[in-house]
């Protein structure tokens, strides 16, 4: 993972104007309050991933979460003793990651980036922070995360479906 810091930025304010622009772009933040993007921006840095690159595993400390600008991303759920189980491709303009959310803040899944992908990474902790010390950017931020865990649960619920048509046995005809 190749990450710009801010100490590689030589004017870090106006990287974070220029970051929370982009931010505002995105289809998950808009309609945000420009003070929340701004401090959005404050708690983001952009980051690169080559083909097959980890993202993050399950298990793993959830400190982060992405949102992609480039580029695609296979995530999977972990099967013991299985090969890893693909649950979706995930892309441009969509979020990666809410486990940074709930407690024990650890992956549930795994992500890999499946081709040269560019996003926006958001530090979880002092970002948590933020939303706990303003309740109307916390609320914004629950409901954009609950909306994508929705969508991500009809997508798995609609898999699991046809997944079980395809394996059914089938029906004895009288």
């Amino acid at each position: 993972m190749t990450v710009q810091t801010k100490k590689q930025s030589a004017n870090s304010g106006s990287r974070e104007s220029a970051l929370a622009h982009q931010i505002a772009d995105l289809a998950f933040f808009r309609g945000m309050h420009k003070g929340h993007l701004s401090k959005l921006a404050e708690h983001a840095t952009r980051v690169e991933f080559n083909p097959g690159e980890k993202i993050f595993q399950a298990g793993d400390s959830a400190n982060r979460f992405y949102v992609v600008e480039t580029g695609t991303v296979q995530v999977e759920t972990p099967v013991p003793g299985m090969s890893p189980i693909p649950i979706q491709s995930v892309g441009s303009g969509d979020v990666l990651g809410w486990s940074w959310l709930y407690p024990p803040y650890e992956w549930n899944l795994n992500a890999w980036a499946t081709e040269p992908c560019e996003a926006i990474f958001f530090f979880a902790a002092s970002l948590r922070t933020e939303l706990d010390a303003d309740p109307i950017f916390g609320n914004a931020m629950y409901q954009r995360i609950a909306q994508v865990m929705m969508d991500r649960l009809h997508h798995m619920r609609t898999q699991l479906v046809t997944a079980c048509r395809n394996h059914a046995p089938r029906q004895l005809e009288y």
